[in-house]
């Protein structure tokens, strides 16, 4: 599903929101271009190996250690 560096980048943008903005994932998914939570979603995960609401949770909390 992530081949290109285009696509690898598309989703460096929202994981800098998801650390430091209170918007719901949804939110960030729309304000990032994407036009399909779903595909979000599943991009996200193919590149991280965790869903974008779960990553966050774990990004904040290991910040907080």
């Amino acid at each position: 599903m992530i081949n290109d560096q285009k696509s690898i980048w598309k989703l460096h943008h929202p994981s800098r929101y998801l650390r430091s903005s209170d918007l719901s994932v949804k939110q960030i998914a729309a304000a990032c271009g994407f036009r399909s939570y779903p595909y979000f979603v599943s991009a996200f995960k193919a590149l991280y190996g965790m869903p974008p609401g779960s990553w966050r949770s774990q990004t904040v909390q290991a910040q907080e250690s």
